[in-house]
């Protein structure tokens, strides 16, 4: 017969082995695939996933990283000394994948690129009062299949980052890619560029938004 105590205790271990799944990490210097959600891809044990988790990139072998699920961090690092990374939200071949960014947001430690590509249902989403990041900080949002969507929620910002919502092709059956400001979030001193002809990129506010100083 299980007692009340050890009803609690298994599901306090139950808890336990759930939250460990995830926490904070730094991307592999040689990691064996380009996958977010594979963990062995992470030091010292990942994926970062949560509220609380940071995702740091420093030098790496493997550059292009893919994210085909839900995904959430509080923020993501570069290092002074870290490679010029692609982030695709999702990967080649694949529609769907969300990265939620929900504290800090982007910080870029060097003055490299950094891009972040959103196409085929994809969406990174930074809420709270999160920030895109540096002028080294690029986000693309397509479509060709489905649009990419980049969204600010809450009082977020887009910072400097430059911003580019484009269509793949201009005949009208690829929809373009979508920048959405909701609540009091801002563009800031960001840079967007609505591209293509009949396919055209978005850029959206709602609510109480503001373009601020942004270059539209």
């Amino acid at each position: 017969m299980k007692t009340k105590s050890t009803t609690i205790a298994g599901a306090m271990l139950l808890l336990s082995a759930q939250f460990s799944l995830a926490s904070s990490a730094t991307w592999l210097s040689s990691p064996q695939d380009s996958v977010w959600e594979t963990a062995d891809n992470w030091t010292p044990g990942g994926p970062p996933n949560g509220a609380s988790d940071s995702a740091t990139f420093a030098q790496s072998s493997q550059t292009n990283v893919g994210i085909s699920t839900s995904v959430e961090v509080n923020s993501i690092v570069f290092t002074s000394a870290s490679n010029s990374f692609t982030l695709k939200v999702p990967p080649d071949g694949a529609s769907g994948g969300e990265l939620t960014v929900s504290g800090t947001g982007v910080i870029n430690n060097n003055s490299v690129r950094q891009s972040f590509i959103c196409a085929n249902g994809g969406q990174i989403i930074f809420n709270n009062a999160s920030t895109a990041g540096s002028a080294h900080m690029f986000i693309v949002n397509a479509g060709t299949f489905g649009r990419g969507h980049t969204i600010f929620n809450d009082m977020s910002s887009a910072a400097r980052a430059s911003i580019r919502n484009e269509a793949q092709d201009n005949f009208g059956d690829s929809p373009g890619g979508e920048t959405i400001f909701n609540g009091t979030s801002t563009a800031d001193h960001t840079s967007i560029n609505n591209a293509g002809s009949i396919g055209r990129g978005h850029t959206i506010f709602n609510d109480m938004s503001s373009a601020a100083g942004a270059s539209l």
